[in-house]
Parts: structure tokens; C-alpha cells; sequence
């Protein structure tokens, strides 16, 4: 079950108490183009719900804090929201000591991420399953962190990096042999080594996106 805009939100306030037994196990919270109230409503009423994603939603240190609020998340998707940035991005990823379990799903989409938020929000959550950072200006640093520190990827996004080369995403495909799903769209500095790489390592693959390689 999904809230999928402000309207559909407020309805759900003014249900009856049996309408809000039903929706107790609410497994994700979408909400788009809406302001940071929006949010805190959410998370006051859900807070133990394991999946949130917010599109093109405001989000400042406030929304951050509601968002940390959310002990039971496992799964977080930020996708081009107004006032988001690194430092953001780093009180988000690196709050796992404050939930029941750390993150298995990470999705960021259109904000510049620093090498060091990457690192820390890595170490934080060592059994990443899921992890998009497309659009996100990666460099080769931060995706041999990636590789470094995130064995357990089965899902991998970073499209639209167009600084990252080939050295550095073989090495991604080496280190994490699970992987199922590989998406490369728009890394246009990648070369033929990756192919081979692909090719030999990578034995689990069966989604490969190389659209504008």
C-alpha cells in the first residue's frame, strides 16, 4: 500500500480506527511533490514502515530527523529533491544505530554525493542488497568503495556517472559476484575491459543496461 500524494495522505488522518487497524502494516510510503509537512505526517503515523520514497519532495534537516525516526527502515529512495545534499545525505545513510536493522535498499537519484558520505553510509550498512546511486557525479573512488565494502550486492544502479572508467567498475565486478542486475547506462569513459570483465566474472548477471555506452 502506497500514499501517493498529500490528499490521499489527509484522508487517511481523518479515517476511522478501523480504517488505521488496516493500514498498521503499511510495507511503503511514496510521496511526490509535496513539502516536508507531508513527510512528518507520514512518520508519525507509520513509524515502523520499512520502505519510504520520496520524489521530487522538499527535504531539509527537519525532514532528515523525521526520516531517522523510522526505526524499521530498510529500504530508502531519494529522487531529486529540493534541498537535499551531501550533508543530508550523510544524517540519513549513517543513522543505523538508530534503527532495528540497517539499510538493504539504497536509491539516490540527481544529487552529488561526496566520496566521504559514500564511505561512512557504506560502513553503516555492510549488507546492501539494492543500491542505485545514478546521476550522482560518482568518481572512481567512491565505486571501489562500493566494491570494498558491499559483498552482498545483488542490485546495481549508476547510471549517468560519466566520470567513472572501467578500472574501477571491473573491479565493482569482481568483488561483488552476486549480482544479478547491472545497470551502466550513460558511463560513457567505460571501454572493452568491462565487456571481458562482464563476461568472465560476472555469473549471476542476467540484467545488463549499457544504453549510451
Amino acid at each position: 500500500m502506497c500514499i501517493r500524494d498529500r490528499r490521499h495522505l489527509l484522508r487517511l488522518r481523518l479515517a476511522s480506527s478501523q480504517l488505521r487497524e488496516a493500514v498498521a502494516n503499511l510495507t511503503d510510503i511514496y510521496i511526490s511533490n509535496q513539502q516536508a509537512s507531508t513527510l512528518h505526517g507520514a512518520t508519525r503515523l507509520w513509524p515502523r514502515v520499512p520502505s519510504l520514497q520520496l520524489s521530487r519532495c522538499q527535504v531539509t534537516s527537519h525532514a532528515a530527523h523525521a526520516i531517522n525516526r523510522l526505526r524499521c527502515l530498510k529500504q530508502i529512495v531519494l529522487d531529486r529533491c529540493p534541498g537535499f545534499n551531501d550533508k543530508l545525505a550523510h544524517s540519513i545513510l549513517t543513522r543505523a544505530h538508530q534503527r532495528i536493522a540497517p539499510l538493504i535498499s539504497v536509491c539516490i537519484v540527481g544529487h552529488a554525493l561526496s566520496n566521504d558520505t559514500i564511505l561512512s553510509a557504506l560502513h553503516a550498512n555492510r549488507h546492501l542488497q539494492q543500491l542505485e546511486f545514478s546521476s550522482c557525479d560518482l568518481s572512481d573512488k567512491a565505486v571501489l568503495h562500493i566494491a570494498n565494502h558491499c559483498p552482498h550486492l545483488i542490485d546495481v544502479n549508476l547510471s549517468f556517472n560519466p566520470a567513472i572508467t572501467s578500472p574501477s567498475v571491473n573491479v565493482l565486478v569482481r568483488c561483488c559476484p552476486a549480482v544479478t542486475s547491472l545497470s551502466l547506462s550513460g558511463c560513457v569513459r567505460l571501454d572493452d575491459s568491462t565487456l571481458n570483465a562482464i563476461s568472465i566474472l560476472a555469473r549471476s548477471l542476467s540484467h545488463l543496461d549499457l544504453r549510451d555506452y
